[in-house]
C-alpha cells in the first residue's frame, strides 16, 4: 500500500532521530526490566501462543523470555518475500540463521497455523517509536501492519504488544489509514493500555 507523500519525509526524519536516540540507550539493563514487567503481567503468563522477534540494532531483547517460562508456544518471524512475513515455531536452543535485513530467523519447519493456535494469542510487534495511542513507527516495510490487518480481516482475536524504553515513547506519531495500532506498550516503568479494556 502506498504511503502519502506528506508523511513519508517526516517519518524518515523521525526514524533517523529514533535510531540515534536508541543507539545511546543502555538497552541490556532496560531489556531486563521490560522483560520482568512482561513476566509480572498475568495476561502474558496465561498466553497460549506468543509471537516474538529477534532484536537487532539495540532493540529491546525479548528472546530470553523463551527461557523464563514454558507455558506458551513460541514463534519467530521469517521474511519470505518483499511483502510477506511468516512465523515458525521456536524452542529455546533451536538454531537461528541470518535472514533478511540481517535478522536471525528460525528454520521454516513448523509454521504458525491460526486454526490450531493456542489462545490467547499475543504478538510482540517491533518498532522504533511509539505513542500513547498505540501508533508505532516501524522500519518502513509494512510487514506487521499487513499481518495484523489480515488477522483483523479474518476475525482472529489477538493482543498486539510493543516493548519500548520510556525514552522512545512520544505523545503523538503520524498515522495513516493502513497502520494498525498496538493494544499495549510495555516500558521499563509501566504497562500502557492504549485501548479501552
Amino acid at each position: 500500500m502506498s504511503h502519502s507523500p506528506a508523511t513519508e519525509p517526516s517519518k524518515a526524519l523521525l526514524r533517523k532521530a529514533a535510531f540515534e536516540r536508541r543507539a545511546r540507550l543502555p538497552m541490556p539493563a532496560l531489556s531486563e526490566r521490560i522483560r520482568q514487567r512482561l513476566l509480572d503481567w498475568p495476561s502474558f503468563r496465561q498466553a497460549g501462543t506468543i509471537i516474538l522477534y529477534c532484536s537487532i540494532r539495540n532493540e529491546v531483547d525479548l528472546l530470553p523470555l523463551t527461557h523464563a517460562f514454558s507455558g506458551p508456544s513460541w514463534y519467530l518471524p521469517k521474511v519470505e518475500s518483499v511483502s510477506v512475513i511468516r512465523f515458525y515455531r521456536y524452542t529455546p536452543g533451536d538454531p537461528l540463521l541470518p535472514g533478511a535485513y540481517g535478522i536471525p530467523e528460525p528454520e521454516a519447519s513448523e509454521p504458525l497455523s491460526l486454526n490450531q493456535t493456542k489462545t490467547p494469542l499475543l504478538i510482540l510487534v517491533p518498532g522504533l517509536l511509539f505513542d500513547r495511542r498505540g501508533n508505532r513507527l516501524g522500519y518502513g516495510k509494512g510487514y506487521y501492519d499487513r499481518f495484523l490487518r489480515s488477522l483483523l480481516d479474518d476475525g482472529v482475536a489477538y493482543t498486539a504488544i510493543s516493548a519500548s524504553p520510556d525514552a522512545l515513547l512520544v505523545d503523538l506519531l503520524p498515522a495513516e489509514p493502513h497502520d494498525v495500532a498496538v493494544d499495549v506498550i510495555v516500558t521499563e516503568s509501566t504497562l500502557l493500555f492504549t485501548k479501552p479494556h
